[in-house]
């Protein structure tokens, strides 16, 4: 009993301890998160995932070499943004918060580290970001 009370205190202190980092990565092309996600199953029994979090990609840019950001999103409720910053830059090149369903791509050009953080709210649906490169 005293073994299971001690693994579960662990369990605890180690789930806090990632909750607090959230979404820090520094390694190009990382990804990271916590990203909670439930399955519901609801009153008609249909199971819906639900995801509640945050997820962060890393990547560079070469001179000479810009990066496409594809983004889509199939939203069904929730909430869902996407912030994309070049590191080290106070405004991000790409916000958005509360995404409706949509399917679009953010160019970054500038060479540097960037971070693409995704964050969701009881969000049900699904979303994708592909980092494309001219020529692939």
């Amino acid at each position: 009993m005293r073994t299971a009370k001690t693994a579960l205190s662990f369990l605890f202190v180690l789930l806090t301890v990632c909750s607090l980092f959230g979404c820090a990565s520094e390694d190009a092309g990382a990804q990271s998160g916590p990203m909670k996600v439930d399955v519901v199953t609801a009153c008609d029994g249909q199971s819906y995932t639900v995801k509640n979090g945050c997820e962060t990609v890393n990547f560079r840019v070469e001179d000479g070499r810009p990066v496409d950001i594809g983004i889509t999103v199939k939203k069904q409720s929730g909430t869902l943004g996407i912030r994309i910053e070049k590191n080290g830059e106070e405004k991000p090149i790409y916000q958005g918060k509360d995404l409706p369903s949509s399917q679009f791509t953010v160019t970054a050009d500038k060479a540097g580290a960037y971070t693409v953080t995704v964050e969701t709210k009881n969000f049900i649906g699904e979303y994708r970001t592909e980092l494309n490169t001219d020529g692939d």
